[in-house]
């Protein structure tokens, strides 16, 4: 909605803090740029009936927009479709006098052909360079007086041309020394035209002295060879920036198939197997080739140099004996007549095994995977060869080599499993996993779970109706020998008593009470919710009606359940199904559905490949019907929003991505979303430090804006793709923060010795003390320094007074986190041999209690604590080893946990210095603009985000501290004096 957008731009630029008045005025301008005259009309009668005065009069009259924004407003106010090319031409000169680079862009990204001309010629040229090229004696000045660098000229220099940043210069500026950003190389050949691949392919071509189609005309090859010379350069540059020869080859073709075959095709995932350090196994290598897919099977046949490109990419790594077993099976799959019949073309299953089998790191799946994928020569071969009548030399030979080498690899358990399989194919059959497979593999589990292998049994006797009574009254000999195979897998699955208990009177009367079968999903620590939760979904009818019907036995079976959790679980019963909304409610309990199902839900209802043959017009209406179902069930089922709850169960990069798809947004709403998301990714100083001296995705933030203003002029139904690549830069830039972040904090800690972890009677937290109270005092110092005058002593004293009760809260969840974590690396490093049986979750518990109380101790965990909890864990006779194996896991944890803590410290900084009250109030307010609220509400949102906003600011130093008194104990430590002093 524009018009609550543009009020509330119009508020926010009249506060000292906050977003900034540059951006603020950035944002009314471009909003404003993308309106037809209709558009505007309509946003006008909006503003007049919500705010009591014209649009324009609020623009032109506020006092504090400059002339500079209020210029091109007069212009854009006519609409877009009324704007001249004289004005399109002023507009752009006019950024070039005020050495406005983003207004510049903002004009030439879809300026017409004339103003292009204009700066095609030596007068406009010479603006550009005059207005953005950078100067090395501006570094004296700090760059106040100009640019040090070129990259804004740059940048106004590919708009000028083609109104976006050119995939070159994006390249070039995802280089830097300090990093190679292949993230952000790959999104700019990603996010490529198709005009812009055509280029670049006959450029190829050209460049090779290749044939080119015949209606490509001169003028066209020029600006081939002109574009992909560019490109091609920037990528050499770019390819194995650290390192020479096979490294940059591999690189180098790695790229250019993504230009070639967008998405990337076999040489892509043939050039990953290519490591800095190591490269992939020849199992892996060939195995990518045999699951060549049927796109790439046409590319082998129909393109005359797709074999030369995967030649050059498999002679980066592989020797010439090994490039040539992998050649061999692509030759043979070229040769196929049909995709199915190359199928077929694969190495020996012989050969197969060898590249599997390893001394000490042989993976028995893939060996079964290699049984199931034996081609139909090998199976005949196989089978002639088994037979006891066999009179081929070559067959019996094949037999008996298959044989030796998986007795040889395997154990007498796993050999169940793959002799299983061969004796499908000596009948003939496909060698595929069954029931009996599945059962042998579960006992080749060194904990098989037997409530698993329960689930298998019921599946299968679901999918084959006389499997049971197959196994429970053979006819034949077949069926007798297969019956006592089946029970002996099924015992040697479970053990003799979880079989007889719920195995036997499952495959004796086909079922087994819900309430018996409930039994596996409860544990002595822990209840298996997740199986549970598959359990009840595959009730019978019978029981389902019980549970629902009869309170005792609904106890009985769901007992172990919260009420909460109880209530999805009679919901998906009576339904017979999990909804939606079920599924969405179970994530948050953690009863079985994961975050990226949830994600995947709503991802899948605005897809909108899932619409083909809806008219584009009503698609958006489809959408926005099925998420409003979707609410609608959830509030009636479990009395909450939705929204509310999702929000507050994700944070961080989920919470983005579910933010973009819970909500269906007409074309201008998608817009004005996605703008918001952009501003809030590329604002704070995180943003600039990245732009700066790390890599140019900041920039690719920026560019994809620009084409989504384009986009949404020139042709609204393909907004969509264009929001897509902006959420893939703004999850790229992201990235690259916290990867600066990491790199800062890394230096950081190699520079300042971490010490201090072993001091007489135990481990010290001291270090969590130091590092917690610096990163405070520094986190509230930086906010006084930036807000200058404005900083108020007495309100922060106030917040910091109302907010102390947080610090025992992170402090409880840090602890918990440390326990937890150095609980793990003992079991993990040998610690789980040393405890007695059934004691693992007591011991988890008891370090995570340690920690909790050293920190409320005053930061230290005393050797008496630890000898406390290993005397009652550890098996008799190891608890030394386990008691000095705990105190070095623990001292590891800390300095593991400590350098993290100070990460995430960096990477939140920005935001708490720059936004504070005014950012808040700026998101709440923003969102329920574009959500399209009333005043009242955006007013409402906008002090609910002032609170939030605050309250985060302020209580962010306190994550990281251990408590008040260790802090001000490390700061007198460290200082000599106290925090508050300071």
């Amino acid at each position: 909605m524009p018009a609550p957008c543009v009020w509330l731009w119009l508020r926010m630029n009249q506060v000292v803090l906050g977003r900034g008045s540059a951006e603020c005025q950035r944002a009314i301008r471009n909003v404003l740029e993308t309106m037809s005259a209709a558009e505007i009309a309509e946003a006008d009668a909006q503003y007049r009936e919500r705010y009591g005065q014209s649009l324009r009069d609020a623009i032109m009259n506020d006092s504090n927009m400059s002339p500079r924004t209020k210029e091109p407003c007069e212009i854009y106010l006519a609409g877009h479709d009324r704007r001249t090319r004289e004005q399109s031409t002023f507009l752009a000169q006019r950024a070039c006098e005020n050495a406005d680079a983003t207004m510049f862009q903002e004009v030439m990204r879809r300026a017409p052909e004339d103003t292009r001309q204009y700066f095609r010629s030596l007068e406009g040229q010479q603006r550009m360079r005059d207005a953005f090229e950078g100067h090395w004696y501006n570094a004296f000045t700090l760059g106040l007086t100009g640019n040090i660098t070129d990259t804004e000229y740059r940048h106004v220099t590919d708009y000028a041309e083609n109104g976006r940043l050119s995939v070159a210069t994006q390249i070039t500026e995802n280089c830097s020394l300090l990093r190679n950003n292949r993230r952000g190389i790959e999104l700019a050949l990603n996010h490529m035209s198709e005009q812009e691949r055509e280029r670049y392919r006959i450029g190829r071509q050209l460049a090779r002295g290749e044939q080119v189609p015949a209606t490509v005309t001169d003028q066209q090859k020029d600006e081939a060879r002109r574009y992909y010379t560019e490109t091609h350069s920037a990528l050499q540059t770019a390819a194995g920036k650290w390192w020479s020869g096979d490294s940059q080859r591999n690189e180098l073709a790695k790229w250019e198939d993504l230009i070639l075959c967008p998405g990337g095709s076999l040489v892509g995932r043939l050039a990953v197997h290519r490591g800095d350090i190591y490269n992939s196994s020849m199992n892996d290598v060939i195995s990518s080739v045999e699951e060549m897919s049927e796109a790439d099977w046409k590319r082998l046949r129909d393109e005359p140099d797709y074999r030369g490109r995967i030649v050059a990419i498999l002679d980066t790594y592989l020797s010439l004996e090994e490039r040539n077993r992998a050649m061999e099976i692509i030759d043979r799959k070229r040769a196929a007549n049909t995709f199915a019949e190359s199928l077929q073309s694969r190495r020996p299953i012989l050969e197969a095994l060898d590249d599997n089998i390893r001394r000490f790191r042989t993976k028995t799946s893939n060996i079964y995977g290699t049984i199931e994928c034996m081609t139909d020569a090998e199976q005949a071969l196989y089978r002639r060869g088994s037979a006891s009548d066999c009179t081929d030399p070559a067959a019996r030979q094949f037999a008996r080599d298959l044989d030796e080498k998986l007795r040889g690899a395997l154990n007498a358990a796993e050999l169940r499993v793959a002799s299983g399989l061969l004796s499908k194919v000596k009948r003939g059959e496909k060698p595929e996993m069954e029931i009996l497979d599945k059962l042998n593999l579960h006992g080749t589990y060194t904990l098989p779970d037997s409530a698993d292998v329960i689930r298998d049994i019921q599946a299968a006797f679901r999918s084959d109706a006389r499997l049971r009574e197959r196994v429970n009254n053979p006819q034949t000999n077949e069926d007798r020998a297969y019956s006592r195979q089946f029970l002996t897998a099924a015992r040697n699955a479970m053990g003799q008593s979880d079989f007889d208990r719920y195995a036997k009177p499952l495959i004796e009367t086909g079922h087994i009470p819900m309430d018996v079968q409930m039994e596996l999903n409860r544990g002595y620590f822990r209840n298996d919710r997740q199986g549970a939760c598959q359990d009840i979904q595959n009730a019978s009818d019978a029981d389902r009606q019980r549970i629902l019907n009869d309170a005792a036995y609904q106890e009985r079976v769901l007992g172990f359940m919260s009420p909460a959790e109880r209530q999805v679980a009679l919901n998906s019963m009576r339904q017979g199904e999990m909804k939606p909304e079920d599924k969405i409610r179970s994530c948050m309990l953690g009863m079985g559905t994961s975050r990226d199902e949830v994600k995947q839900i709503f991802a899948g209802i605005k897809n909108r490949e899932n619409y083909r043959g809806v008219p584009e017009n009503e698609i958006e209406s489809r959408i926005r019907a099925r998420l409003d179902e979707i609410r609608r069930d959830y509030a009636r089922k479990y009395g909450t929003d939705l929204t509310v709850d999702l929000m507050d169960e994700f944070s961080g990069r989920d919470r983005a991505e579910l933010g973009r798809n819970i909500h269906e947004r007409d074309a201008r709403s998608e817009y004005l979303y996605a703008r918001q998301q952009a501003e809030r990714n590329r604002h704070g100083f995180g943003s600039a430090f990245v732009d700066a001296v790390w890599d140019g995705s900041g920039h690719q933030v920026d560019n994809e804006v620009h084409q989504l203003s384009r986009m949404i002029v020139e042709d609204p139904n393909k907004m969509h793709e264009y929001v897509g690549n902006l959420y893939n830069a703004i999850d790229a830039h992201s990235d690259s923060k916290a990867a600066l972040a990491d790199a800062v904090i890394n230096r950081a800690m190699e520079a300042v010795a971490v010490g201090g972890m072993f001091v007489t009677g135990g481990v010290s937290l001291t270090l969590l003390a130091y590092t917690g109270a610096a990163a405070a005092v520094f986190k509230v110092g930086a906010k006084a320094a930036i807000m200058g005058s404005d900083y108020d002593p007495s309100k922060v004293g106030l917040l910091f007074d109302a907010t102390t009760g947080f610090a025992e809260g992170f402090t409880s969840l840090w602890g918990a986190g440390v326990g937890r974590a150095s609980a793990t690396r003992v079991l993990d490093n040998g610690g789980r041999a040393m405890l007695r049986q059934g004691s693992e979750r007591a011991f988890r518990d008891g370090a995570e209690a340690l920690v909790r109380q050293g920190l409320r101790q005053g930061g230290r965990v005393s050797d008496e604590a630890m000898r406390a909890l290993v005397r009652r864990v550890a098996i008799p006779g190891q608890e030394e080893a386990m008691f000095n194996l705990m105190r070095r896991s623990l001292a590891e944890t800390i300095q593991e946990q400590s350098r993290l803590m100070l990460t995430n410290m960096v990477k939140e900084m920005p935001g708490n210095i720059l936004k504070g009250m005014a950012k808040g109030a700026a998101t709440g307010a923003a969102e329920s603009a574009v959500n399209g609220g009333t005043r009242d509400e955006i007013i409402d949102h906008g002090r609910e985000g002032m609170v939030d906003g605050a309250t985060g600011a302020v209580t962010e130093p306190f994550k990281v501290a251990p408590t008040r008194v260790a802090g001000g104990t490390a700061w007198r430590r460290m200082y000599g004096r106290s925090v508050a002093a300071a």
